[in-house]
């Protein structure tokens, strides 16, 4: 049985790394390294259901879709 610490910890670090990677988008230069970087936004979505913070991940996916005069 795992450690609810170590549970938090993989959540936070999965979360952590979507959020590194929504911020990464809005410095893509071209449509491939877009398109490479929504790739990975994908899987680390994934993964972070995996971990059981799915929901968490659909918020701050849909916090970077907003508009950056309307985020909080």
């Amino acid at each position: 049985m795992e450690c609810p610490d170590s549970t938090y910890r993989l959540q936070s670090f999965q979360l952590g790394r979507l959020h590194h990677a929504l911020a990464q988008r809005d410095y893509a230069t071209s449509k491939q390294i877009r398109f490479l970087v929504d790739t990975c936004i994908a899987s680390l979505y994934m993964s972070c259901i995996d971990a059981g913070v799915g929901e968490q991940a659909r918020i701050l996916i849909e916090t970077y879709r907003r508009p950056v005069s309307t985020r909080s």
